[in-house]
């Protein structure tokens, strides 16, 4: 019967393991996914640090990053709309 009690002790063991990482705070690659929604899609540059721009779909980009996306290809490049014209962005101020 030792062996028993060796798998009984065994599965304490991976039991009170996987209580413990059930409770474990949230690993630090999971908060880059919130950090990433607040910076331009272009550059990865973070919001704030330079001027925004807004596009007709709602999709913000900053100021020289959407200008020159918009010279190559008229499209948001987020979304694939076509842009044209000065209604096409307009400026974000936070």
């Amino acid at each position: 019967m030792p062996a028993l009690t060796e798998v009984k002790r065994k599965a304490e063991n991976s039991t009170i393991v996987q209580d413990q990482t059930k409770n474990t705070p949230k690993n630090k690659n999971q908060n880059n996914d919130t950090d990433l929604k607040h910076c331009c899609p272009i550059c990865f540059d973070a919001f704030g640090t330079k001027p925004l721009v807004s596009t007709k779909c709602g999709h913000v980009f900053c100021s020289k990053c959407i200008t020159l996306a918009l010279k190559t290809e008229p499209r948001c490049p987020t979304c694939r709309r076509k842009l044209k014209g000065a209604a096409a962005m307009h400026p974000i101020f936070l």
